[in-house]
């Protein structure tokens, strides 16, 4: 009888393994088509040559797939008489800046490097065209002698065609692999999701059902955090205010910032300050909501699942507001809502959701740990100044990006900038919403796991 029972036992595990790895190669199958389907074979590649002029200088190399170049797409090297450029580029049209320096440039030994491969070009085979303030080119053993007779000099090149089709072939391989290794990680979460969706409902379930409460305790917890002032909760909406201006003028009175992405700097900063306002907020109230309401906590029969979401929803209400302000200040410049603005929703849930995983986190420690407190005060401060808000991540090499998209709220900021100013597309960031979602589902998880173990025990510290 009790090998009967073991027996059963060890089939169901069995089973519940054998359906978690069908819904995971089912689930890689479709995210891996899905990458396919929205991502472009067009790679990023490493571009290196030597450069000799007889003084110190620089060359910005600009890059895309067409003549039509910009700041965003380009990279500044500092050289000395004898050095080299090295960067990461894309695209088969390149532009090359000498600087402000007159004189003799030698150029040559030009090898651009997939992950798989290098090809050596030879700079009188790229078709040298659209030369500016240049007197004269010579080529020598696959190298160019150029003579500059006037400040700026440039001009712009191609990538042969046979190299860059070799190329395309390697950026073909290298997505196929990325997007199956990109792939593992959702596959996994999804797959998780599915076999534990009744818990997931029921946690829905819940929240609609205190619909009404929390609804009435957000509201109450807006109007009492000012209620001792005299002009109340205008506070509220003063505050973030006079911090753009402030902002504003340092950077744009005091150190002269140019526009960013083709729009006015007050308008670039808007659309990254307003989200990182609500996540900030939302997550340092978040993370005291347990202390705060620590008489909800200690009875027995209260939902204290909620309280998190209360001091969310609270901090929606000047969200909400500000998105608002940010559309009619937006006008005034003469960008007018258009189709794009929807994803203001979008990333607007993807902040939520993130802001509550990590309320669920930092709430249940700070009972047991109250030096968490001042640990999500610092790194809040650190995050306002490591997420591209006030400056641009153009202006960090482009080998270091990566490093600044490990930030998750560096897609939602991102994402506020593509509704209202870039016009683009979250599928057109396809990495990046896998990457966020991954970490976010992930800390969620986290989140929830502490919060259930350590309930029982948080009356008792209180």
């Amino acid at each position: 009888m009790q090998k009967n029972v073991v027996k059963g036992d060890h089939n169901v595990f069995v089973m519940k393994k054998l359906k978690f790895l069908v819904l995971f190669l089912t689930s890689l199958i479709l995210i891996n088509s899905l990458l396919h389907f929205v991502s472009s074979p067009e790679g990023l590649y490493r571009l290196q040559f030597e450069a000799k002029n007889k003084q110190d200088s620089y060359i910005q190399v600009y890059y895309g797939d067409s003549d039509q170049f910009s700041e965003m797409q380009s990279f500044k090297v500092k050289l000395g008489q004898n050095d080299s450029v090295n960067g990461t580029v894309s695209g088969q049209f390149l532009r090359i800046d000498l600087g402000d320096n007159q004189g003799v440039w030698q150029l040559g030994n030009m090898i651009v490097s997939t992950r798989f491969k290098s090809y050596g070009i030879g700079l009188e085979d790229t078709g040298i065209k659209k030369v500016n303030n240049i007197s004269s080119i010579k080529s020598k053993n696959r190298n160019i002698e150029i003579i500059a007779d006037k400040h700026d000099p440039n001009f712009e090149i191609v990538i042969p065609d046979n190299v860059y089709a070799e190329m395309k072939k390697d950026f073909k391989n290298e997505l196929f692999l990325s997007n199956i290794l990109i792939s593992i990680i959702p596959g996994i979460i999804v797959a998780l999701v599915i076999q534990r969706r009744t818990l997931i409902l029921y946690w829905i379930r819940e929240f609609y059902a205190q619909r009404h409460l929390i609804r009435n305790l957000s509201q109450n917890d807006f109007k009492t955090k000012y209620s001792g002032s005299y002009l109340g909760i205008f506070w509220a909406f003063v505050q973030p205010v006079a911090t753009v201006l402030i902002y504003w003028f340092v950077f744009q009175i005091g150190f002269r910032s140019g526009p960013v992405q083709d729009a006015p700097y007050i308008l670039w900063l808007i659309a990254g300050l307003v989200p990182w306002f609500f996540f900030s907020d939302a997550v340092t109230n978040g993370t005291y909501s347990l202390l705060e309401y620590n008489y909800l906590v200690k009875k027995i029969v209260f939902n204290i699942n909620i309280l998190p979401v209360v001091k969310l929803v609270s901090s929606l209400y000047v969200h909400i507001f500000f998105i608002l302000l940010s559309f009619i200040v937006f006008g005034l410049y003469g960008y007018y809502p258009d189709l794009y603005y929807i994803q203001i929703l979008y990333y607007s849930i993807c902040m939520i959701v993130l802001a509550y995983a990590l309320s669920l986190l930092t709430s249940s420690l700070i009972l047991f740990l109250k030096d968490i407190g001042q640990f999500i005060s610092i790194v809040l401060q650190f995050g306002m100044w490591l997420t591209p808000i006030l400056w641009n991540i153009s202006m960090m090499p482009q080998r270091l990006h990566w490093l600044m998209k490990l930030n998750p709220m560096f897609y939602v900021v991102e994402g506020y900038r593509d509704a209202l100013i870039g016009h683009v597309w979250m599928v057109e960031r396809y990495n990046q919403t896998i990457y966020f979602w991954t970490f976010t589902i992930a800390v969620l998880w986290l989140g929830t796991f502490i919060f259930k173990r350590l309930r029982p025990h948080f009356a008792d510290v209180l």
